[in-house]
């Protein structure tokens, strides 16, 4: 059973090495794409995410006849021609796109192909709320890979078949898969035309940016949050267009980059709303004094470790939805020895409130309560928070007008 494993996924890795080649070097134009082609590389997903085992609702990719359209399929948003063709109003087999794919809590396992990317419209991946390990599969994936280099190839073997299995999914069928996908010799560069992807609330303990991020030159907004991520957090210096990145809850350790979105900054126009949401990490040092240099941002930096804030950006009055012109630098992060319930200031009510007893506190900014022994997952996200608050505010106003409303009724009987 070993060895049969072993050369299942020594094949799936060389299928997906023809893959790479095809993106690179064939001449014709994704545009070309069938819908049938379509359905091959869905398919793919469909097995690598475990769809025939885990998925709540499922795909009928074991039919093949031209009639089964996944414009159809649930959770696949499609277009004909300029208008949008979604659900069973999709018929044809031909000249449609699929535009958006959105499968949030569907059980999903195993890990995303890369040759998701090759569909030629792709707008939206959003995968939030299941099990996925990793997006695509390279050696960077393999458990400590750079000390791999010297070992005996039977411990490096053993590595890669438990790094294989770990996904619960059926390396033969995603083989099949792959031979069709690999059949559509006129597939030529990955799509560039999705601008969000949400892979949110996973179990994502690998990504290789690199290999990520050239197929996605326009992308705008990005949440990998609440995933086991690790490392530092890029510069995102290769994207034009990316205005939203949530890496809240991840395990980012290290600094924040100087250089943080500024490719984008640069292109968009001077007004143009950036959220960066790192919420519940280990982010240490000090907000870079470069980030003065954003007009209007929201900067979630609750529950880190940073040590400082320039006073330059605490001048930046349209921050943190125009709140820094009202409360300055705690609308940023409460001072050391404070802290709020989200970290900072965000109304009159939510003051960042001095420590009783400040011995032994450490000295961040961004603290939610006075114990340092807060863990991530005891925060709520900022945008949660804020629903919350909304929905509190909306009950008040709704019973007191009920309760005017009553009053003006027992005064109008008593006149009468």
């Amino acid at each position: 059973m070993f060895d049969l494993q072993h050369g299942v996924s020594i094949r799936f890795m060389q299928r997906r090495l023809i893959l790479i080649f095809l993106f690179v070097f064939s001449s014709d134009a994704n545009r070309n794409m069938t819908i049938v082609q379509q359905r091959n590389i869905l398919a793919l997903l469909y097995h690598s995410t475990g769809g025939d085992r885990y998925w709540n609702i499922g795909w009928p990719v074991s039919d093949l006849s031209e009639e089964n359209n996944p414009c159809t399929w649930f959770g696949i948003e499609c277009r004909e021609a300029d208008k949008q063709s979604v659900g069973d109003s999709a018929t044809s087999d031909k000249d449609f796109f699929i535009t958006g794919i959105n499968l949030k809590k569907n059980n999903l396992i195993g890990f995303v192909p890369s040759e998701i990317f090759l569909l030629p419209d792709l707008r939206r991946i959003i995968l939030s709320s299941n099990k996925i390990r990793a997006i695509g599969l390279d050696s960077s994936c393999i458990r400590n890979n750079s000390d791999t280099v010297n070992m005996q190839p039977d411990i490096k073997k053993d590595m890669h078949q438990e790094y294989m299995s770990m996904f619960e999914v059926d390396l033969n069928m995603i083989s099949e898969v792959q031979n069709r996908v690999i059949e559509n010799n006129d597939l030529e560069l990955p799509s560039t035309t999705i601008v969000e992807i949400d892979l949110s609330k996973n179990n994502l303990t690998c990504y290789n940016p690199q290999s990520l991020w050239q197929y996605l030159p326009n992308l705008e907004k990005l949440d990998f949050s609440i995933n086991d991520l690790g490392g530092t957090l890029p510069d995102f210096q290769m994207f034009q267009n990316l205005h939203t990145i949530n890496f809240a809850s991840t395990g980012l350790v290290g600094s924040l980059p100087s250089s943080l979105l500024n490719t984008s900054r640069s292109t968009h126009t001077e007004d143009a709303l950036f959220t960066i949401d790192l919420i519940s990490n280990e982010i240490s040092g000090s907000i870079p004094l470069e980030f003065k240099d954003f007009f209007r941002l929201n900067l979630y930096l609750q529950n880190n470790k940073i040590q400082d804030i320039p006073p330059q950006v605490c001048k930046q009055l349209e921050w943190m939805n125009g709140e820094v012109g009202i409360f300055g630098c705690q609308a940023i992060l409460c001072p050391p020895k404070t802290f709020s319930s989200v970290g900072r200031q965000t109304s009159i009510d939510s003051r960042c409130e001095k420590c009783q007893n400040e011995e032994g506190l450490s000295d961040f900014f961004g603290q939610l309560t006075c114990s340092d022994s807060l863990q991530s997952e005891d925060i709520e996200t900022e945008e949660t928070i804020a629903t919350w608050s909304r929905l509190a505010n909306a009950r008040f106003w709704g019973y007191f007008s009920l309760f005017v409303f009553a009053f003006a009724g027992v005064f109008t009987f008593v006149g009468d």
